[in-house]
């Protein structure tokens, strides 16, 4: 059990290392790509990556039961619908508040959870939503480093949409192989990054722009943390309590910051700061009882 958990938190850390890392080659391809570029480019990469993967290590891509494709097809639009939001920001804003933006999806979760999944809201969630809803209207003045409306809506976008993804993926575990909805989450957005490409979208999208022979580099490697990203975080979940798992989520914003100054974005002032804090607070308020049962049931196994 000991062991198990131990794997379970190193892979969760590795996840968000990586996904750290894919966030700054994000950043550092913004100049030259648009959003929809950059989620194609990425998408793609894991597609290819997963396919040559397949092989060695097959997994079963047919469902358990019937009933679950529009379900994947929800997960795969919403999940990339945030990815979309969340690269728009990295462009735009910060790198550790478009992280903060992106890490709300718990708080949304708790907001949403009652009307979507009839579950009964309890005072103590509601009430640490509200601490992170705080928190998001600190990191949302306009005043603070030319966060405007556009950033504003997209960051919030990015928590809803990444709080309905994992919505759906509690319901997804009855009908698929978690490899196999990593695919289809790949595959679903290579196509949907490669029409939109094509697609005058405000904001999101400016046109096809071939990729030079720097930016080889940087597609691959974006496809590839972000690849291991993806399977660290499902490992992580597959080998211990989502309770454990879940608060050492809030050490990708830890890596937002670190990746941000060094490619030259500015320390947070301190409504930011305390935005970002009361974000945190939140997230860890909210996972605290699950986090609590599973130590106590982990004490009593020993």
């Amino acid at each position: 059990m000991r062991n198990t958990i131990l794997f379970g938190v190193s892979m969760i850390l590795l996840a968000n290392f990586c996904f750290g890392i894919m966030s700054a080659f994000v950043k550092i391809t913004a100049d030259y790509f648009s959003p929809m570029e950059n989620v194609f480019y990425r998408s793609i990469t894991m597609t290819l990556l997963l396919l040559l993967i397949y092989p060695f290590k097959p997994y079963r891509l047919k469902s358990y039961k019937q009933g679950g494709f529009k379900k994947l097809a929800f997960r795969v639009v919403v999940g990339g619908l945030a990815m979309l939001a969340f690269f728009y920001n990295i462009e735009k804003i910060s790198l550790a508040t478009a992280t903060a933006f992106s890490q709300c999806a718990p708080i949304y979760t708790v907001l949403l959870s009652p009307l979507l999944l009839k579950e009964k809201l309890k005072r103590s969630a509601l009430i640490s939503a509200c601490i992170g809803l705080v928190g998001v209207v600190l990191i949302s003045d306009p005043s603070v480093e030319n966060v405007g409306p556009v950033e504003i809506l997209m960051g919030i976008l990015s928590g809803i949409f990444v709080s309905l993804a994992y919505i759906t993926l509690r319901d997804l575990r009855e009908y698929y192989d978690k490899q196999a909805v990593i695919l289809a989450f790949a595959f679903g957005m290579s196509v949907l990054g490669l029409v939109g490409m094509f697609i005058d979208i405000p904001f999101l999208s400016t046109g096809v722009h071939i990729p030079r022979k720097e930016d080889i580099l940087w597609i691959s490697l974006i496809g590839i943390s972000g690849t291991l990203g993806q399977y660290f975080l499902t490992y992580a979940y597959m080998n211990a309590p989502a309770g454990i798992i879940a608060p050492i989520e809030y050490t990708r914003i830890v890596w937002g910051l670190l990746f941000g100054l060094y490619l030259g974005d500015q320390f947070l002032d301190l409504k930011s700061s305390l935005g970002v804090a009361l974000i945190l607070c939140s997230g860890l308020l909210i996972a605290l009882p699950a986090l609590l049962k599973e130590l106590k049931k982990f004490k009593s196994c020993n």
